[in-house]
């Protein structure tokens, strides 16, 4: 998990600061501990700076390594990108963020995780790019240079990033396929803004604690949470799962596409098994997924409920992982609905390092 943040000034004159994506970003902190990066462009180029929690460059500076304090930014910009890292892969400075390519041009700030991006990463540098970390950042990015929007369609993942494409002079954001990965924008004549959380735009500024009521109308009496676009907070928009976003930054056009359909992938092709080869291709199916899945420069823990879903990942990671598995399971020891004694079952099965927390009311 990372925190993601960004504005973009339609117009020259509007009012929104360097200080509101400093605060966005401050109030992503428990998103992404790990470190602090800014960038900001105007008509002078692109330029990088650290917040208070940078890590550091390393031995060998890279093109968007920062070597400024974010209170040297231009209040003059056309556009800024923050990001709050959580280190997962590539834990070197190479991985920090937001990170750009060798030209300058194009700039990523990027929540998420493509998993298949050592096999893009070959595919890529046999059409002749190059790579200078290990990240799967760089990927998603050289992805897009070389694959435009359709890139999408090619990571297997969970992502939420926006893309500063300087020749097109555009952003191109995406969320994945489900929306695990949140992302959140307000969008006016003067600006755009985007977030991890809505809790951003209201700490800075950007839009009012004010409660949408369609929204909450559809909570309180029809029990839907998230049934559309427009969510709890006035004037904060969800981008859908499964849908990029477009915006011209010439004409400060914003354009919204669907380009994941789940209706175009359901077919009848395992109708005709029996159900020993049904649960082989379910197995296969699963073992192929989590395997992926655990491909991190960090340990990979599992949330354990005791019921059959976190059973069986954890199952499939015992099986599968060196190391052992660390286990994190809530117990409720005064219903009639506590799990316990089957978590503690399958933590011992898998030899499990089991940790447990007792949630209480306050």
């Amino acid at each position: 998990m990372c925190g993601i943040a960004g504005i973009i000034r339609k117009r020259g004159t509007a009012s929104v600061t360097v200080q509101q994506l400093v605060t966005m970003s401050g109030s992503l902190t428990h998103r992404g501990p790990d470190d602090e990066g800014f960038v900001f462009g105007n008509h002078d180029g692109v330029t990088c700076y650290f917040g208070k929690n940078h890590a550091g460059s390393g031995n060998h500076p890279l093109p968007y390594s920062p070597l400024k304090p974010v209170s040297d930014a231009p209040q003059d910009f056309v556009f800024g990108f923050a990001h709050r890292r959580l280190s997962i892969i590539d834990l070197t400075a190479g991985g920090h963020q937001p990170m750009c390519d060798p030209t300058q041009q194009y700039w990523i700030t990027f929540n998420g995780e493509v998993y298949n991006y050592i096999e893009l990463r070959e595919e890529l540098r046999s059409l002749g790019h190059q790579f200078i970390s290990e990240s799967d950042t760089e990927v998603v990015l050289t992805a897009y240079k070389r694959w435009g929007i359709n890139c999408v369609s090619r990571f297997n993942g969970m992502w939420a990033f926006c893309i500063y494409d300087g020749p097109a002079q555009t952003c191109f954001a995406s969320r994945d396929r489900f929306g695990v990965k949140p992302f959140y924008y307000a969008n006016t004549q003067q600006t755009f803004v985007f977030g991890s959380e809505q809790k951003a735009f209201v700490a800075a500024g950007i839009t009012p604690a004010r409660a949408n009521a369609g929204a909450l109308a559809d909570y309180i009496v029809n029990v839907q949470l998230e049934q559309r676009p427009a969510n709890f907070f006035e004037s904060i928009t969800e981008l859908w799962p499964g849908h990029n976003l477009s915006l011209d930054m010439r004409t400060g056009n914003v354009e919204v596409n669907r380009y994941y359909h789940l209706s175009e992938h359901i077919n009848l092709s395992n109708e005709g098994l029996s159900e020993k080869a049904l649960t082989e291709v379910i197995n296969y199916k699963l073992e192929e997924a989590v395997k992926l899945r655990l491909r991190s420069d960090v340990e990979v823990g599992a949330c354990l409920s005791g019921g059959i879903d976190s059973s069986v990942l954890c199952g499939y990671i015992n099986k599968l992982n060196q190391q052992p598995l660390h286990c994190f399971t809530s117990v409720f020891r005064q219903t009639g609905i506590n799990e316990e004694a089957f978590a503690d079952a399958m933590a011992l099965t898998a030899g499990a390092i089991h940790k447990k927390t007792q949630p209480s009311a306050e």
